[in-house]
């Protein structure tokens, strides 16, 4: 007998986990909190799709090929620089691996072509989880922030990112702040200075070091560039700062001597022709909290299970694979086994989540060291980053 499943939350994670639960013929419901004229609209930068993660469960999920006429090959290379405009080193694969880097895709492509794929019946926009709570026969009991309620499944699956509804119906464990801000911003083809971002930085991701600060440069697959600002402040910055939602503000705060005023005028001058700004505080799970005690009818997956700060670019394939070991498990074991496959998947699940979490944790470490790109460079000769993932992939420095 086939388990009923509800996957709450339809980012990436939640759209893997309906895709593949789809091309097993298991019945699941997809719940989101957003419209679905909207829920395209915001998407995220590039991902590195890795072969025996990301790749893996694509595959599974029937969508390996259509994935691949989408990304572009990636050519695993980083480009480094200070804050006076000054090109340290590319960071890379080395000579047997150079320019054999994953497949990168534009997280709002990756989206998109997994929603296409879902019935358009099975998902539920404008359902923001409010509470889990255990019904007849200790059945879940979905309640929503619009007043309904839905029952009667086997499974609820909270894969609602980071400030999760489900969440709290299986552990205590909130999210700790991380100490720094990013703050997101693009630069597309109209914009002024988008030859000199095409012409110095090309299409290599690039990180720009300045101890506490930091701005990380990402071309899309459209062609435009995804501009991330790192900054170290309190948790409480957006309260006690200037209003942050007037963009001559933001512009007049970033450019202050606090934070990229002492940098290259060209540099500044990519800043002041920002046109929009998305400012958020980086949260993570501390890993000695990945560990709870299995609750029947209920798992977490992705963001809503292990968040971590995005300094590795390795979530969504975390999170794809939680997807991928979830519904491997549920296939195996079927409805009278169903609290033993989710068992099991947590404990997988744990282990890959600390992982993340801890690698992504020392990689922003060292890129906010106040030694700069020689602090981040030395890392990597010394090996100090290690691993399948970006902070290991194959490294070699090459000094400029």
């Amino acid at each position: 007998m086939s388990p009923r499943i509800a996957i709450i939350g339809a980012g990436l994670c939640g759209l893997t986990i309906s895709r593949l639960l789809e091309c097993r013929g298991i019945d699941f419901a997809l719940f989101e909190k957003g419209e679905e004229d909207k829920h395209l609209e915001c998407g995220g930068g590039s991902v590195d799709i890795y072969k025996d993660t990301g790749q893996r469960a694509l595959r599974e999920a029937n969508l390996l090929d259509e994935f691949l006429k989408s990304a572009k090959l990636g050519d695993d290379k980083l480009a480094i620089y200070d804050r006076h405009g000054k090109k340290w080193a590319d960071v890379g694969g080395d000579d047997e691996h150079l320019g054999q880097g994953p497949p990168q895709i534009d997280q709002l492509v990756l989206k998109r072509m997994l929603l296409q794929s879902l019935p358009k019946g099975k998902i539920h926009w404008g359902h923001r989880v409010s509470c889990v709570e255990l019904g007849p026969k200790r059945k879940p009991v979905l309640k929503f922030a619009n007043g309904l309620t839905a029952a009667g499944f086997d499974l609820v699956v909270g894969a609602d990112g980071i400030w999760s509804g489900v969440r709290q119906s299986i552990t205590s464990c909130k999210p700790r702040y991380s100490g720094r801000y990013f703050i997101e911003s693009r630069i597309d083809p109209k914009n002024a200075m988008y030859q000199y971002i095409m012409t110095e930085f090309g299409t290599n991701d690039t990180a720009i070091l300045d101890g506490a600060k930091q701005v990380i440069i990402q071309r899309l697959g459209d062609g435009s560039y995804r501009l991330y600002l790192g900054i170290s402040v309190p948790e409480d910055f957006l309260l006690v700062s200037p209003d942050l939602t007037d963009l001559s503000n933001i512009r007049r705060l970033l450019l202050s001597k606090e934070f990229f005023g002492g940098w290259d005028v060209k540099l500044k001058k990519v800043i002041e022709n920002c046109e929009k700004f998305h400012i958020r505080p980086l949260y993570y799970f501390p890993p000695d909290a990945l560990g709870w005690e299995s609750v029947p009818g209920l798992t977490l997956a992705g963001d809503a299970a292990h968040a971590s700060t995005p300094y590795v670019n390795e979530g969504v394939n975390c999170a794809m694979v939680d997807a991928l070991t979830l519904v491997s498990e549920i296939a195996s074991h079927g409805v009278e086994g169903l609290y033993q496959a989710v068992r099991k998947y947590e404990e997988a699940m744990f282990v890959r989540g600390r992982n993340l979490i801890s690698e992504s944790q020392k990689q922003g470490e060292l890129m906010s060291h106040e030694d700069g790109p020689n602090a981040y460079l030395q890392a990597i000769q010394l090996g100090v980053m290690e691993g399948d993932g970006p902070a290991g992939f194959h490294r070699q420095v090459v000094y400029c």
